[in-house]
């Protein structure tokens, strides 16, 4: 049985922050399940996304990204 899947998009609209969706699948605490291609959305694993919502709910914050470090570094 294949897991439930939602799209970039949803997870955006679900966490209400594309920083934060963008933060989440870099630390790998959300999985892809299949890779976007020119027209096709990438899709991620349900379940990940509702235990990266756990964590948020228990006080941990994804590692800002690499463009995110640079500017506070300025």
């Amino acid at each position: 049985m294949e897991p439930f899947q939602i799209t970039r998009k949803e997870l955006v609209r679900l966490f209400a922050s594309p920083r934060l969706v963008q933060r989440m699948v870099k630390a790998q605490w959300i999985t892809a399940v299949q890779k976007g291609r020119p027209g096709t959305p990438a899709l991620f694993d349900m379940d990940s996304a509702k235990n990266a919502y756990a964590r948020l709910l228990a006080g941990e914050t994804p590692p800002l990204l690499d463009c995110e470090k640079l500017r506070s570094k300025q």
